[in-house]
């Protein structure tokens, strides 16, 4: 019925009513189409913020390329809809994965009023790594005793978990004397031994995560040659050491040495008050440096990779470390990490104090951890072989940029 008056009105060709109708038309095909095109942006909003929450959901749970995964998703979720320009953008910090997206949805009566597209927009983020994400992870699948926890051992991390992927007898042994207060001790075998009573954070033959990021690490390109220079004698003075590769090098005495990226080949640093200062970027150790007591080393945006299996950093008694990875780019979260297919023990003796930021990546070394080792590290994760602890004391949350997840807490859309 309404179109047919609207029909007659605009045939009428008396007085001015074929004038009214022309002016009248364009507010009412204006509202007309305000309310189609609107309902058209909604369904199309919709649309983007449904496959912008999978995506971040989807990215979540894959710990290493949570971004990679997420933006994955979210192109293949969108296409479907056919939302002209549709493209989304996703980071990861504070242990939450959050995304952007955008879109155009182009008009149909609104263009009466020159207006060819309405612009969408979506916003969602997810929760993860600090709600009861894996701090270590110990990998050996047959070790006997593949984490040891000698008395004196203290852990004081409640965002964590620890999970030991070994199901030998026993898998792993928990010696009177510790104190453990992690969310979780997850241990996939059966068998444990635990000297000072039940521990209730002590969980066995349970599912303990696999290495998250076996295969997805960079690799690095370890340069063949290097200088060797004389030895520093610097008898208090500073050492600057130019950008280049370094072998067999002593620096003894020095009050500050100052370091640039490069390689560090049988380095060793003497002096019981040297301040060793690391410029960011990445650091390759081949063969043994050592790190003599009393040293201070610190760096902010380092990456410490170890070129072989029989490559390690010594750090002898009374050292202080105040060291964080990057937190962009290549070595994204890397603090200590190599890609050996073997790799010798790797002790860290007694330390005035530890502050570390990142991943220690060390997947087939056994680690040890000596007396009066004070880790106070805001942000770590670490991936060994196995792992004995004997009288430290420790204190620390996941890895915000690289976490590892657990069984503990869920993932859950926070906007």
């Amino acid at each position: 019925m309404l179109a047919g008056l609207l029909g007659a009105f605009r045939r009428c060709d008396r007085g001015n009513v074929a004038m009214l109708f022309a002016l009248s038309a364009v507010p009412m095909f204006g509202a007309a189409g305000m309310a189609i095109d609107y309902a058209r942006a909604v369904d199309g909003r919709t649309q983007l913020q449904i496959a912008l929450d999978g995506a971040v959901l989807a990215g979540a749970v894959a710990p290493g390329k949570e971004v990679a995964t997420a933006q994955s998703f979210f192109d293949a979720a969108v296409a479907p809809a056919k939302l002209d320009g549709a493209s989304a953008s996703f980071d990861l910090a504070s242990g939450a994965l959050t995304g952007t997206a955008h879109a155009v949805v182009p008009s149909t009566l609104l263009k009466v009023m020159h207006i060819d597209s309405v612009e969408i927009g979506a916003n969602a983020a997810v929760q993860i790594g600090s709600k009861g994400g894996v701090c270590i992870l110990v990998l050996d699948p047959s070790g006997g005793q593949a984490l040891l926890a000698n008395s004196g051992a203290k852990i004081n991390a409640p965002d964590c978990e620890i999970h030991v992927r070994s199901t030998a007898n026993p898998a792993a042994i928990f010696n009177a004397g510790i104190s453990l207060n992690v969310k979780k001790v997850c241990v996939k075998g059966a068998n444990v031994i635990q000297n000072g009573g039940k521990l209730a954070v002590v969980e066995t033959s349970c599912a303990a995560i696999d290495d998250p990021f076996a295969g997805k690490l960079p690799t690095v390109s370890v340069p063949g040659n290097c200088t060797s220079p004389q030895p520093y004698n610097a008898n208090g003075a500073d050492v600057t050491l130019p950008q280049g590769n370094y072998c067999n090098l002593n620096i003894n005495g020095a009050n500050n040495v100052y370091m640039k990226p490069g390689l560090f080949q049988n380095v060793t640093f003497n002096g019981s008050s040297t301040k060793i200062h690391m410029d960011p970027g990445l650091y390759i150790f081949k063969d043994t440096t050592i790190v003599n007591s009393g040293s201070v080393m610190t760096g902010t945006g380092v990456t410490l990779y170890f070129a072989d299996a029989n490559s390690k950093i010594q750090f002898n008694g009374n050292v202080t470390l105040n060291l964080s990875a990057p937190t962009s780019g290549t070595y994204k979260a890397l603090l200590i990490y190599d890609l050996a297919s073997s790799g010798t023990d790797w002790v860290v003796n007694g330390t005035a104090g530890y502050k570390l930021e990142g991943l220690i990546y060390l997947p087939k070394r056994n680690v040890t951890i000596n007396s009066t080792s004070n880790v106070t590290a805001d942000k770590l994760s670490m991936v060994v072989n196995r792992l004995i602890l004997n009288n430290t004391d420790w204190k620390f949350s996941p890895s915000d940029s690289r976490p590892m997840g657990g069984t503990a807490g869920a993932i859950a859309l926070i906007r």
